[in-house]
């Protein structure tokens, strides 16, 4: 299956990856892989965005059944696979043998064969890109397989972990693990006033962040990055505010 993701990949860009971000260069994440491309959260989604010169990819995991890190997006696979079943009372093998639904199979030909990746698939086919996983299960058992994942891997350096639960961030970078606090539906002050240990980071919708607002946390010692934009227009009104990494749909104009 990998083979056929660097195939798909290598159909719609072959340029090579830039530089890491600079300070002023703020770390173009591309959202669930290159979804204009190929279906979101697969291997071939992955590697176009990596190819299109993403600093960074974005995935969703949940935990499944038996105790592995499923990379979809929904709690159930209804949405974009060929058989509708819950997450979390399937197995990684069960979940794996789907194939993308009938309208990913019009959309992308050339990925029918793709699947839903384990997590550790995604960290072997990027090979040190940078990951920011989000964990969508809650509770110290999904916590607990992700940070046992990472260690197994050695992938704690490439790996930030976002979430909307704030018990699941403090737990996981009190392990030392990087992480961001997912948040939406805040006012300004509102997120000045976040009480969350040092290092975390906040990973905000894009129409709650002002240039103030952005200087405020930077002051703060606080990283922010943003979701999620859809051209390169957001990504550039982003990139003038200040913030850290920008989370967007289509990163292909960054060719």
């Amino acid at each position: 299956m990998k083979i056929v993701s660097l195939m798909f990949a290598a159909i719609f860009c072959m340029n090579s990856i830039p530089a890491a971000t600079t300070d002023a260069a703020p770390m173009a994440i591309a959202h669930r892989g290159a979804p204009d491309f190929a279906p979101e959260n697969t291997l071939a989604s992955f590697l176009i965005a990596k190819a299109q010169g993403a600093d960074a990819v974005e995935c969703d995991l949940h935990l499944t059944a038996d105790g592995r890190l499923a990379v979809v997006h929904d709690d159930t696979t209804g949405r974009a696979w060929s058989q509708d079943l819950r997450v979390e009372d399937s197995t990684m093998n069960e979940l794996r043998s789907l194939r993308p639904g009938t309208g990913f199979r019009s959309a992308f030909p050339q990925a029918r064969t793709e699947h839903i990746p384990e997590f550790s698939e995604v960290i072997e086919a990027l090979a040190g890109t940078h990951i920011f996983a989000e964990l969508k299960s809650v509770g110290r058992q999904a916590a607990d397989a992700l940070y046992a994942e990472l260690e197994r891997l050695g992938a704690k350096q490439t790996v930030t972990v976002i979430s909307f639960s704030k018990d699941t961030v403090v737990y996981l970078h009190g392990k030392g693990i990087d992480c961001a606090l997912l948040v939406e539906g805040k006012t300004p002050p509102e997120l000045l006033a976040l009480d969350l240990p040092h290092g975390i980071a906040l990973d905000a919708e894009c129409s709650l962040l002002g240039a103030n607002t952005v200087a405020a946390l930077h002051e703060q010692g606080r990283r922010v990055y943003c979701w999620t934009v859809a051209g390169g227009d957001g990504f550039a009104r982003m990139r003038n505010l200040g913030v850290d990494g920008i989370t967007a749909d289509n990163l292909s104009f960054l060719n």
